[in-house]
């Protein structure tokens, strides 16, 4: 929805963004392929795009959007270079990892299977997660966060790398996995959805690889009922005379809305953008004990 076509000053009538849904956002798993000779070609791409996206995810105002991040580097063996850590507030440790993965060389010989390396990093971060929330959340905060997201950047054939985790996978139990991509850079850009695997084709430049980073911050709560859209009765093919007394009922289209921009109003140093804007008081929750219910969906009736 677009807050340019709000009247008058941001109200909690009717909120852009629904700031309980970011209770949800899923845990992240970042694995780096940065075998040889591929890595020369795309590490300095990957890790500058990566360190803009991390200074850019510290220093958002409103609800935390990206909770917990995890780095796997694949080289001569895999290596977990960072273990899970809270996004907000961690910028100096996060940038100390990405200079740690831009210090892996880009020429050598890797002899270890690239499958079984690639499988390896996924169990790990798994079991990480699990030993993670096990000690440091709440039964609330298992509820929302109970499945993470595993996202692997190389550079070989984005269709042998998913192949091979298809293989590796296959008897593996992967209950609290929400979605594995394979991110394949390469000259191309497309999406393709798997039944147990997607797979993200980019180009080797810093932006293409910024845009996949940033999907992160996006809500990702938006599978549910967000806006019942009502449309006049006539709409419905078949006018039927109501009742004496009694308006025919409207047409409800019951949608769920997904985020595909972020606020300017949640950069830091943001001037003053206008009345007919949204502010961060938009984007935080009103009242205590809200943060894990589902506000009511927002009604608009459709009049011309």
């Amino acid at each position: 929805m677009d807050a340019r076509n709000r009247s008058g000053p941001p109200s909690s009538s009717f909120q852009v963004c629904r700031p309980s849904l970011f209770s949800r956002q899923p845990p992240r798993v970042l694995i780096v392929d940065a075998s040889p000779p591929w890595w020369s070609e795309t590490g300095t791409t990957l890790c500058e795009a990566l360190d803009n996206f991390l200074t850019l995810a510290c220093s958002l105002d409103g609800p935390c959007r990206l909770p917990l991040l995890s780095l796997y580097a694949l080289s001569r063996q895999h290596e977990c270079l960072l273990p899970f850590v809270q996004v907000r507030g961690n910028l100096a440790r996060l940038r100390s990892c990405v200079e740690e993965l831009r210090s892996i060389p880009g020429e050598g010989c890797v002899r270890a299977p690239r499958g079984e390396l690639l499988k390896q990093a996924v169990l790990d971060s798994l079991q990480q997660f699990k030993q993670y929330t096990r000690h440091t959340t709440t039964p609330n905060q298992a509820n929302n966060n109970g499945s993470v997201e595993v996202t692997v950047v190389t550079s070989q054939p984005g269709r042998g790398v998913v192949r091979q985790l298809e293989a590796g996978l296959k008897d593996t139990d992967l209950v609290s996995l929400r979605r594995l991509l394979v991110v394949h850079v390469s000259t191309a850009a497309s999406l393709m959805l798997g039944t147990e695997i997607d797979l993200q084709h980019v180009e080797n430049s810093v932006i293409a690889m910024e845009m996949v980073l940033k999907a992160w911050l996006h809500d990702q709560g938006g599978k549910k009922e967000q806006l019942h859209l009502l449309l006049p009765p006539g709409l419905q093919g078949e006018i039927t005379t109501p009742s004496h007394g009694q308006r025919a009922s409207p047409v409800c289209v019951k949608c769920d809305m997904q985020e595909r921009l972020l606020s300017p109003a949640l950069l830091p140093l943001t001037p003053d953008l206008g009345v007919k804007t949204e502010s961060t008081k938009d984007f935080l929750v009103s009242g205590k004990g809200l943060a894990n219910q589902s506000p009511p969906p927002q009604r608009l009736r459709v009049i011309k």
